[in-house]
């Protein structure tokens, strides 16, 4: 049997296997990636249970290792995105982060463990952690899910909100319970010499954070990278207020996000329908575990040029459509929005 003919079945066996068809404008490149992407994934799923007897230790850098095997493999079954599939390293290290982050592993004694089979439905679909023998999940990016003969309505979206540990409802009342409890303080305009300002006008695409402020009042930042102190800002005729915001207790990107919410300045995502698949364009970053739990779900859009793709993108993402739909209405609940609009190009 010659080469074509075998990446042909290896093709449709993955993409049944998965579930995963080619939308009806997606490039054969993209399909093709998507493939080698959730494939790859299955196979670090199984690498966690690569011994049962203990002779092994699935250790963090087996797992990594045993991904960038695979992915050196599906880079020549796939040569035509070989290039993007050769960052290796970082999309080891992604796809390892997102299953630690979303709960599908755990470190146990220096060595990492599955976590026990759990089952969670919502509509039409159920999301799957873990593994059962008599379970056949599909997925979507790289989360697993099967999808249901009936509607499901034993668990309510408060259970999956809890199964996921996702953050709290954006709301008036949260917004006003935060504002209540910050202690201002006042001072002069030349106080601030390193401080970095929330964008409150233009697309977060161009980024968060600017030198100067836009507005009159807007969240505020000082210090370095990943250590951060989050402020409300607001600027007075010959001096400025502020007041620490509880980052200990919520994520940044939570009271950021809650901040735009309650002043109508939080954008909307957009979604086009492409057959099995939904393109999403997402206007702002989630707070870490919702924009954690979206990448779990979905693929990294693609770029034809090698340059401009992110294995990590947190903007623009594509769903399997049963998937999408069903995490649609999650987020929804949790206060945000979504347009549908036509192609996204």
């Amino acid at each position: 049997m010659d080469e074509r003919k075998l990446r042909g079945m290896l093709e449709h066996d993955i993409a049944e296997r998965l579930n995963i068809r080619q939308g009806f404008y997606e490039p054969l490149h993209s399909y093709h990636f998507r493939l080698a992407y959730s494939a790859v994934a299955c196979l670090a799923y199984a690498s966690l249970y690569d011994c049962f007897d203990g002779s092994i230790e699935i250790s963090t850098s087996h797992l990594t290792g045993r991904i960038r095997e695979s992915i050196k493999a599906y880079a020549v079954i796939f040569s035509e995105i070989a290039p993007y599939l050769e960052v290796d390293d970082e999309i080891s290290q992604n796809l390892y982060h997102l299953l630690k982050e979303n709960g599908c592993l755990y470190h146990r004694s220096f060595h990492l463990v599955p976590v026990p089979f759990r089952t969670m439905g919502q509509g039409n679909i159920s999301y799957i952690r873990g593994y059962k023998s008599s379970y056949h999940p599909f997925v979507s990016g790289i989360g697993q899910y099967i999808i249901n003969e009936e509607e499901h309505d034993e668990y309510s979206i408060e259970n999956i909100i809890g199964f996921f540990g996702l953050d709290t409802k954006l709301s008036t009342k949260f917004w006003k319970h935060i504002v209540e409890g910050l202690s201002f303080q006042e001072y002069q305009d030349d106080y601030l010499g390193n401080a970095e300002y929330l964008r409150t006008n233009g697309a977060f695409t161009q980024g968060y954070w600017l030198k100067q402020a836009d507005s009159e009042e807007t969240v505020l930042r000082i210090g370095d990278k990943g250590n951060h102190t989050y402020y409300l800002y607001q600027k007075k005729e010959h001096s400025i207020r502020l007041a620490v915001l509880p980052t200990v207790c919520f994520d940044p990107y939570l009271l950021i996000n809650l901040y735009l919410w309650n002043h109508a300045k939080l954008p909307d995502s957009y979604f086009a329908v492409d057959g099995d698949s939904v393109l999403l364009d997402v206007g702002f970053l989630y707070p870490k575990r919702e924009q954690s739990l979206m990448k779990l779900y979905s693929w990294p859009r693609w770029k034809e040029n090698v340059k401009e793709f992110s294995i990590d993108d947190n903007f623009q993402r594509i769903f399997q459509k049963d998937v999408f739909f069903a995490w649609k209405s999650l987020y929804e609940k949790l206060g945000y929005r979504f347009e549908q609009k036509g192609n996204i190009k």
